[in-house]
């Protein structure tokens, strides 16, 4: 499926900012906040903000559990004031409606009459039978819109609701999907594709056709890495796309850092991602024994950490002293640290978290994965020494014990070259531009 060819462009710089309508851009993305996706988006935010637009963020659910109670509805609106939207709202959803409880009579006559959904087409559901809220309906309705932003294929079809209920009104509004990774691959990773376990039927699986055609209702496309921007060109090359590196600003830490000379050691951070709990598993198993003598403090913080219990207990218990769990404060986490340590052996698309670690100007020991979505060459020109076994991991992190220096140089490189404002900018512009939505910006400025 190509894009709708009858959108005409749309220049940023046309509105009459004196009493003419403000444009609006409307992001949609899905309730993870506090992680790679949300530093995205909060970037797409300041990115329109600083053209002059007014945002908007529309959250949709991609699990039941995600919009299931007051509680968390507030607890997820205070979350998403991270973005710094103009507008959040929250899709209307009943999961109940989309899962109905069925017999079991049912649910064998629907295996034996009924094509089964995919893998992908369930993750779909709950976006799909979302509903927009009236206030965004009012936005709708009312104001100018020049762009919508889409992250992750699994907002798609509520993305498509809007689209459709924006023709109805004569409106017709440039949609720019944000890939986020090849998500059928994501689910592979994670088994959600029945009796599928690797990525050798990759091209035959109807999660792929699904995914690449809901991608193929965007006017352009916007990746976070290399990989993705190779597959996707190759998959969906009447489409426009542009690599548009993550911007993580510098990340000045207090200073703890200056006053404890970073004596606390090696941190790492990650969510409950399946990515990361597999790191920690590998680091337990394979880096850990060649540690001699007494290791040095590690300390593990965010959601992998209940994540990795629930997974790997008994490894868990035998290293709980090291997991902290979930903490806000990450700068001062990260300025008392010697080293970041990144022991991934998997995962898809670009690791924010790596970029951040940049952004500290603290040492990098990483695996390749760790530098996944970034030219090995690049890293390397920068002065990272990548880590590609057990033994070069542990042999780094004591090098990094012993002189810092050097490595916390080379990861201020790698940040200042790929991840400052300026680069992510020009980028964005040149994707909103192969959309058609025209950017203006003043020279003097």
């Amino acid at each position: 499926m190509t894009p709708s060819s009858d959108k005409k462009a749309i220049d940023l710089a046309s509105e009459d900012p004196v009493g003419g309508p403000v444009p609006v851009a409307l992001i949609v993305g899905m309730p993870w906040f506090r992680s790679g996706t949300a530093n995205v988006m909060q970037s797409q935010v300041k990115y329109f903000k600083d053209l002059g637009l007014r945002t908007i963020f529309a959250c949709v659910p991609r699990f039941t559990e995600d919009f299931s109670t007051p509680s968390r509805i507030t607890n997820l609106y205070r979350l998403a004031g991270d973005l710094e939207a103009d507008e959040v709202h929250f899709a209307d959803c009943l999961p109940h409606k989309v899962f109905p409880e069925v017999s079991l009579r049912q649910k064998l006559m629907d295996r034996l009459f009924r094509k089964r959904d995919n893998a992908l087409e369930t993750a779909f559901k709950l976006a799909a039978h979302s509903e927009i809220p009236p206030q965004l309906k009012r936005n709708l309705r009312n104001e100018s819109f020049h762009v919508i932003i889409v992250n992750h294929v699994y907002a798609m079809p509520f993305a498509l609701r809007i689209v459709n209920f924006l023709r109805k009104q004569g409106k017709s509004v440039p949609v720019v999907s944000v890939t986020h990774d090849v998500q059928t691959l994501i689910l592979l990773d994670n088994n959600l594709i029945r009796g599928v376990s690797n990525e050798e039927t990759l091209e035959e699986l109807d999660e792929l056709e699904t995914e690449l055609e809901f991608l193929g209702h965007s006017d352009a496309l916007i990746h976070v890495g290399d990989f993705d921007q190779q597959f996707f060109g190759r998959k969906l090359p009447g489409i426009p796309q542009t690599t548009v590196y993550p911007f993580v600003a510098p990340i000045p830490l207090p200073p703890l850092a200056h006053e404890r000379n970073g004596d606390d050691g090696f941190i790492f951070v990650g969510t409950a991602h399946i990515a990361n709990v597999k790191a920690m598993e590998w680091f337990f198993v394979n880096v850990w024994p060649l540690l001699d003598g007494t290791p040095p403090k590690i300390r593990i913080f965010g959601g992998v950490s209940a994540e990795f219990n629930r997974l790997f207990p008994d490894l868990y218990a035998r290293h709980r002293s090291l997991f902290n769990g979930k903490v806000d404060d990450l700068a001062t986490i990260y300025a008392g640290a010697t080293a970041v340590l990144a022991p991934m052996v998997s995962g898809r698309g670009i690791s924010v978290k790596t970029i951040e670690a940049a952004a500290t100007g603290k040492p990098i020991v990483g695996m390749p994965h760790a530098f996944r979505g970034i030219s090995r060459d690049i890293v390397e020109d920068c002065g990272i020494e990548i880590a590609n076994n057990a033994v070069e991991f542990a042999q780094l992190m004591k090098r990094a014990l012993a002189d810092p220096q050097p490595m916390a140089v080379a990861s201020r490189k790698l940040h200042e070259r790929l991840f400052q404002h300026e680069a992510f900018t020009d980028a964005m512009d040149g994707a909103m531009a192969s959309a058609g939505v025209l950017v203006h910006r003043d020279p003097q400025k």
